[in-house]
């Protein structure tokens, strides 16, 4: 009873040298009559025996409904290979079978050793975690790309739009939202006599109800089709960053997978199980085609097959090691069968066949991480590894979230168009809403598309960096970097899509969806401009192109004006930030000297003390000696240097820049822009010559270094000086609205369109709020 007890408690595997008593399940006692699978043999799978083997992990995933989409229409050799094998496009083998082994046991002469295997045990187990979590992520990519949710369930939204917008918002509703309309239009144009708003705002409704007819009367051939354009062009960025046929997407999708399986569980299981990348991908002994990685994952991890090619990889017999110590002596033909009743006997283990035996050389070397002696080396490594794939989790999975709420948002939105659609007959908040609705309706088509275009980013500098020529330690290190950097900076990636709405989008959420929504209520107001424009009365013709032209010069001048002082800022900035690093370097030698200065005091202590006596006794001063005179110099030469004007004003320079930095993030404050402006504006006006130092360090030239260079040299940076001086000058008129700047032509047409925009928001808030305004 003892020795059963003991033996439960024992790890799954043990070691060949160590006194081991281990539990094995009663049905291992059966021997399997299927024979074991040959590495590299691509045909069809034997059917999963009923026994268990002892260590075998379970792989519950299929029966749960996690079996990989792609292998219901396979492209592909490799993917139809893996399919057969795993039941998944993202590996070749079960995912058991990535678990690492452990060769430790539990023995009553070393329980250090015991431990040891413990520990291993439990990396193992967080090993194992860490696999399946990855294989859900990757789950997620697939069904993501795969599940087309408004085309699988387009049957039952159009008769559930069908219904809604007959028997819940029929025809009394739409009857009532019509005639609503049509009492707003008579009583804002004939009674109010605006009849240019009411013209328009009439069109606008009819047409936004005509357009929520339209999808509601035929979602798949509206929504639907943008939505398959949207998941058609998806699929084809993501074959376009993996290399794969653009006209063969399930291929595309099943390399994508499978690669980041390989980069985030096949390699890092290379190095915890052999402490190698490059042995698991060199050829077997005597193959060409077949690793030795194909030959361990053909079995499961902790398996006797495992424990039989770790023998003979650390060049000993596959079936040594079997009962060593006590239970070796309790093995006789009445003994075996006693210990095969209770529970710890070996039964008969599978044996590797003897194609299999030939493919193993031995490397004792390799098998060092299974032993006890790489239990600490193990823990390290799948530390450092865990960071990694913690990261790469973490971001797959935040892009596989956001591809399938994109479609789950789509289905939504669609499913509101028989409310929204009564909405544009409430007035101008009703038109709003139908806009802002169909702006959330298209950004949710567009996200699709935007996620995978990052997805694919991400992918292609993935495989660039697997393929760096550092070595697997290093190349898992800057895979950590990007891992992690994407996912913490990915607003900031994902911002490309905002730029210049970034302030006006701000606490809106889905920057990229988003961003698509404002450019669609930009082309929506767009359009509503034009729509007024053509209903208006044509009078006063003359006067309203006057007023444009007046207002298109009005808001270039402002734009150039914007860009000019935007330009002296940069200047500016540049300017002060060279003067900080210049004031931090005299700041710093100053210290240097105050150090020397307390040192040389020190060494002048006695001779002080003298010449303070002899002065207050009246007594002659006491000559120094000749060290003592030197430090006396020196010591003058320090306190000069210490208490110049230079000396504070550094001082003061930095202590500013600290303060800046502290309260805005940033050394350079606006007010220290305003001052160096107003400087440079005085030093214009004063008429220094052209090689003074004010005008050289606003031209980034070092004074020093001018005076100290050849007259051609000299001659060379004046005329770099005077250029800076002439455009600093066009600027600074420019930004006071008196000259102007050649800037790039597409910059001053798109900053012209914001002053424009700007003024005629401000003009209609005067309109609307003309008290306020006042």
């Amino acid at each position: 009873m003892i020795l059963v007890a003991v033996a439960l408690a024992a790890p799954a595997s043990a070691s060949a040298d160590a006194v081991v008593l281990e539990a094995v399940p009663r049905a291992a006692a059966t021997p399997d009559p299927t024979p074991a699978p040959t590495p590299g043999v691509t045909a069809a799978p034997a059917a999963p025996s009923t026994s268990t083997s002892k260590g075998d992990y379970a792989d519950p995933l299929s029966a749960l409904g996690a079996g990989s989409p792609g292998c219901r229409r396979p492209s592909g050799a490799q993917a139809r290979k893996n399919c057969t094998r795993s039941g998944s496009v993202a590996h070749s083998y079960p995912v058991s079978a990535y678990g690492f082994d452990v060769q430790v046991g539990f023995s009553v002469t070393n329980l250090g050793d015991s431990f040891l295997g413990a520990l291993q045990s439990i990396a193992a187990l967080i090993w194992m975690a860490l696999v399946y979590l990855v294989k859900a992520v990757l789950l997620l990519l697939e069904w993501a790309f795969s599940l087309d949710l408004l085309g699988a369930a387009m049957t039952d939204v159009r008769e559930t739009l069908d219904r809604l917008h007959r028997d819940v918002f029929g025809e009394t509703w739409f009857i009532t939202a019509l005639s609503i309309a049509a009492l707003w239009g008579t009583w804002r144009g004939l009674v109010q006599g605006r009849t240019s708003q009411t013209i328009t705002g009439l069109g606008a409704t009819v047409g936004l109800m005509v357009v929520g007819l339209v999808i509601v009367s035929n979602p798949l051939g509206t929504v639907g089709h943008a939505s398959k354009l949207a998941n058609d062009a998806a699929v084809g960025i993501l074959a376009a960053s993996t290399g794969s046929p653009v006209d063969d997407p399930e291929r595309a999708l099943s390399d994508a997978v499978s690669g980041i399986f390989d980069q985030t569980v096949r390699d890092p299981w290379c190095a915890l199980q052999f402490g190698s990348v490059e042995y698991c991908d060199q050829a077997a002994k005597g193959e060409q085609t077949i690793s030795n990685a194909d030959v361990w994952l053909e079995y499961p991890a902790a398996s006797r097959q495992r424990r039989g090619l770790y023998h003979l990889l650390k060049g000993e017999d596959a079936e040594g090691g079997g009962r060593p110590g006590v239970v070796d002596a309790l093995a006789g033909p009445l003994g075996g069968a006693a210990l095969d009743a209770v529970g710890i006997g070996d039964g008969e283990d599978p044996k590797l066949p003897d194609e299999v035996r030939d493919r193993v050389a031995k490397n004792p070397e390799r098998a060092s991480m299974q032993e006890a002696g790489g239990t600490v080396p193990r823990f390290a490594l799948l530390a450092l590894i865990a960071v990694g794939m913690t990261g790469a989790i973490v971001l797959l999975a935040y892009i596989g979230v956001r591809l399938l709420l994109a479609s789950i948002l789509t289905l939504l939105l669609l499913l509101f168009a028989p409310v929204v659609l009564l909405a544009p007959a409430f007035g101008e908040s009703g038109r709003a809403t139908f806009v802002a609705w169909g702006k959330r309706l298209a950004g949710a088509l567009v996200a699709k598309l935007l996620y995978s275009v990052f997805l694919a980013v991400v992918l292609a500098v993935a495989a660039t960096v697997a393929r760096l020529d550092v070595g697997w330690f290093g190349v898992w290190l800057v895979q950590i970097a990007l891992w992690w950097g994407v996912f913490l900076k990915r607003q900031e990636l994902l911002g490309f899509a905002t730029a210049g709405t970034s302030q006006k989008l701000a606490g809106q959420q889905g920057g990229s969806m988003m961003s698509t929504a404002y450019h669609g209520a930009q082309l929506a107001w767009m359009g509503s401009r034009i729509g007024r424009k053509l209903a208006a009365p044509a009078t006063a013709p003359a006067s309203k192109l006057g007023a444009l032209a007046g207002e298109r010069r009005e808001a270039r001048g402002a734009a150039l004006a914007g860009l000019a002082s935007e330009a002296l800022d940069s200047q500016g900035e540049r300017a002060v930030a060279h003067q900080q690093a210049a004031a931090s370097r005299r700041v710093g030698q100053t210290q240097q000297a105050r150090r020397e200065l307390r040192v040389i005091d020190r060494r002048l202590a006695s001779y002080d003390d003298l010449h303070t006596s002899a002065r207050a006794e009246g007594l002659p001063v006491p000559t120094p000696d000749a060290d003592q005179a030197m430090l006396l110099k020196r010591r003058a030469e320090l306190l000069k240097d210490v208490e110049s004007p230079e000396a504070v004003r550094a001082e003061h320079v930095a202590r500013r820049a600290v303060t800046s930095h502290a309260q805005s993030g940033s050394p350079v404050s606006p007010r220290d822009l305003s001052e160096y402006r107003e400087a440079r504006i005085r030093d214009h006006a004063a008429g220094l010559p052209l090689d003074d130092d004010r005008h050289l360090r606003a031209a980034g030239v070092d004074p020093v270094a001018y005076r100290a260079a050849a007259p051609a040299e000299q001659e060379v940076l004046r005329a770099s000086v005077q250029g800076h001086l002439d455009r600093e000058q066009r600027l600074m008129r420019a930004a006071e609205g008196n000259g102007e700047v050649r800037f790039d032509p597409q910059l001053v047409r798109r900053r012209t369109a914001e002053e424009r925009a700007r003024m005629r928001a401000e003009r209609r808030a005067r309109q609307i709020h003309p008290r306020r305004s006042r």
